[in-house]
């Protein structure tokens, strides 16, 4: 098994081959060197500890980069290997190019951290999403808005496919309220961005970050530095504990986009919550629950039957209560039953 070199999140690997058995249904699991990928693995791990009689499953690992090419080269890697299942890719930058591979070749590929909506096609028949949609998130983002009575908003957005689609549905729906923003991406040239972030400082009451959490908080910590003391909003990526620990003990009012758990499984969240700081040191992020529940709704169909057709016809014709909502698939894979909240971050327990 390859060595994960994460970005200040190494998560044990050996962990993933205590559960692995030979012989056993090939499972691929996928990531990058972000900080999800503990989440992700940690999701995967605990699905199967949990489970009585479990389907005896042969993991294989790969490890990408957040490219194009870097995800087509891990898909075509578990192809070359007759794996059938696929769970990860959490970057909609490489997801949703494999998932058009992996529905050509008839691999189930499972994104739990993919609300981009690219990944899914209406002719699609073995892709999955088990997270949150972006249209839905827009809603909850803009709603947070109109509650705080922005007078103006600037949106920064990072240049990778999810800040793109996420930021052209929130201007979308900024429009049809007639609310007042400025939209800026933040290219890779340092100058602009120096510029962008004066700007900003200088001329708004409220912005609205759209990326990966690693830009999320360079922003929060230069507009800080240029004195800026309006309110933050933050999209899903940025609900991660290196980044709530870079904006610790600041001043100003942050929100993060956040998918709801059930309130009914709390006493199940907390027990999970405690397994997975057992087994990584840290505290669960919304990615793990959905590669729990990505894992679980697999192994679910793989006790019922291993032919891929009837797997994909089975996880569509029924409806899985999990903690991250009561799930069910239209025929294209698209998930309806997630929910998106926006919370302040001194009071999200992580």
């Amino acid at each position: 098994m390859e060595q994960l070199n994460s970005i200040g999140d190494i998560f044990p690997l050996h962990l993933l081959e205590e559960i692995s058995t030979n012989g056993g249904e090939k499972i691929g699991i996928v990531a990058n060197a972000g900080g999800h990928t503990a989440e992700l693995l940690g999701g995967i791990v605990l699905a199967v500890k949990n489970r009585n009689n479990c389907t005896a499953v042969e993991l294989v690992w790969k490890m990408e980069e957040r490219s194009k090419e870097g995800g087509l080269e891990a898909a075509a890697y578990f192809h070359a290997l007759d794996v059938s299942y696929v769970i990860g890719h959490l970057s909609a930058t490489t997801a949703i190019y494999a998932a058009e591979y992996y529905n050509a070749r008839n691999i189930l590929f499972f994104a739990p951290g993919t609300s981009h909506p690219s990944l899914i096609k209406k002719d699609y028949k073995f892709v999955f999403r088990v997270c949150g949609r972006d249209d839905h998130q827009a809603q909850a983002i803009v709603s947070k808005i109109l509650e705080l009575n922005c007078s103006h908003v600037t949106m920064l957005s990072e240049n990778i496919e999810y800040g793109r689609a996420l930021s052209g549905l929130i201007a979308g729906k900024l429009n049809n309220f007639d609310l007042s923003y400025s939209h800026y991406f933040l290219d890779e040239n340092l100058f602009e961005r120096e510029h962008i972030y004066d700007e900003t400082a200088a001329q708004t009451s409220t912005v609205l970050f759209v990326g990966r959490y690693e830009q999320g908080a360079e922003v929060v910590r230069e507009l800080i530095v240029r004195g800026f003391t309006g309110n933050m909003i933050m999209s899903d990526d940025c609900l991660i504990l290196p980044f709530i620990n870079a904006v610790k003990g600041l001043p100003n009012d942050i929100y993060v986009s956040k998918m709801q758990l059930q309130e009914k499984f709390s006493d199940v969240i907390v027990g999970l919550d405690h397994q997975y700081s057992n087994l990584t040191g840290k505290h669960a992020g919304a990615y793990f629950y959905t590669s729990y529940t990505a894992m679980n709704i697999l192994l679910d169909a793989l006790n019922a039957k291993n032919d891929v057709n009837l797997l994909s016809s089975k996880i569509k014709s029924s409806s899985k209560n999990t903690v991250i909502g009561n799930l069910s698939y239209l025929a294209d894979g698209e998930i309806e039953g997630i929910n998106w909240e926006i919370i302040q971050l001194n009071k999200i327990n992580l």
